[in-house]
């Protein structure tokens, strides 16, 4: 896992917080407790970080995810996903650069986005609007549906071809 830098525009969801509705942020937003909604930001330089003790249950948009916890949704990270060691995620993950640790967890189709400009208006919870785009839909692409356990040694595509 990469240190970034804190800026000092952050928000933190503290442990013993339980949130129900929608978020949308600039900036970081670091989840230690639990939201149940969705949770979005828009500047290209926003950064979600979910704590090992953490949970999101709704759809997250925003461009860099940091995953510690546990997300029962779909995750859009625009820029960058990372996803520790603890991480537990029940849903697609649709990224352009993702990591994973050694022990993450996920549960969905892994879809890489190389164009957003062009893709984002296509994806609407996680299935592609247009009937021509197969891409989205076609497990050879994207990975199989199942639980991908990164094992050491193994790459990303064979732990989700297993």
């Amino acid at each position: 896992m990469k240190s970034k830098k804190v800026s000092s525009d952050v928000t933190l969801i503290a442990s013993d917080i339980e949130l129900e509705g929608d978020i949308h942020f600039s900036n970081e937003l670091i989840v230690c407790g639990a939201i149940k909604g969705n949770i979005q930001a828009s500047e290209p330089k926003s950064r979600l970080v979910l704590s090992e003790e953490g949970s999101i249950s709704g759809e997250v948009r925003v461009p860099n995810v940091l995953i510690a916890g546990s997300v029962n949704g779909v995750i859009f990270a625009e820029s960058e996903l990372e996803l520790a060691s603890s991480a537990v995620v029940v849903g697609d993950l649709y990224y352009k650069v993702i990591e994973m640790q050694l022990g993450a967890q996920t549960r969905g189709r892994m879809i890489h986005q190389s164009d957003w400009s062009s893709r984002s208006e296509e994806i609407d919870h996680g299935r592609a609007k247009d009937n021509n785009s197969d891409e989205l839909n076609d497990p050879e692409v994207n990975g199989r549906n199942g639980t991908a356990d990164v094992k050491q040694g193994s790459s990303v595509n064979e732990a989700v071809a297993e």
